[in-house]
């Protein structure tokens, strides 16, 4: 098949970058690749100028947040599944930074609610922004998301959008994979896959 082309890419701390190109040009496999859940087939990806390989891919993954492009919520109380860490922080702060306090404020049962897989009492974009939260709460250097706004209405998709530029604020390195012109015009530049 000969496999897809990643773009010649350097990420530097505490920038923001968007990967752009057409479905299926390999935006997500891209993403996958720098978590290291799947091996490049030529070139080489290098963290902090030292390839990355499987003696070293542990502590990598330690230091990355990822935001999947479908939410899922394991049968969990909320509280917990914020703190992927187990580190007993108070969820708060990250909730706000994320914009996404007062949609566990409307929950019936707030932190102590199970959404269930599918997330069912938020919204699309609500289980987005609880996705950031999580994401502040695992800490981490650099934060990958594929499609964060897809599906989403502007308004939603504009939310979705401060809450990754407050993440940013704070110090974090973004890599976001996307095709909304808004999120694009967010990030420090764009990079093309598949090109």
């Amino acid at each position: 098949s000969g496999g897809l082309r990643l773009p010649e890419l350097e990420l530097r701390a505490g920038e923001a970058v968007a990967l752009i190109g057409p479905s299926g040009a390999g935006k997500t496999t891209a993403l996958q690749v720098i978590v290291g859940l799947m091996p490049l087939a030529e070139g080489r990806l290098e963290v902090c100028g030292v390839p990355l390989d499987a003696g070293n891919a542990d502590a990598w993954r330690a230091r990355l947040s990822v935001l999947p492009q479908r939410p899922h919520f394991p049968d969990r109380r909320l509280a917990e599944w914020l703190d992927p860490r187990g580190t007993g922080a108070d969820p708060w702060p990250a909730l706000q930074l994320a914009g996404a306090a007062h949609v566990v404020g409307a929950l019936p049962e707030g932190l102590e609610t199970r959404l269930g897989e599918t997330g069912s009492g938020v919204s699309g974009g609500e289980a987005r922004r609880l996705m950031i939260a999580r994401a502040v709460m695992a800490g981490g250097d650099l934060l990958l998301a594929d499609e964060p706004t897809a599906d989403l209405d502007a308004d939603t998709a504009g939310a979705v959008i401060e809450a990754l530029a407050r993440l940013r604020a704070e110090g974090r390195t973004l890599l976001v994979a996307t095709h909304d012109p808004a999120l694009i015009a967010a990030m420090d530049r764009a990079v093309e896959v598949g090109a």
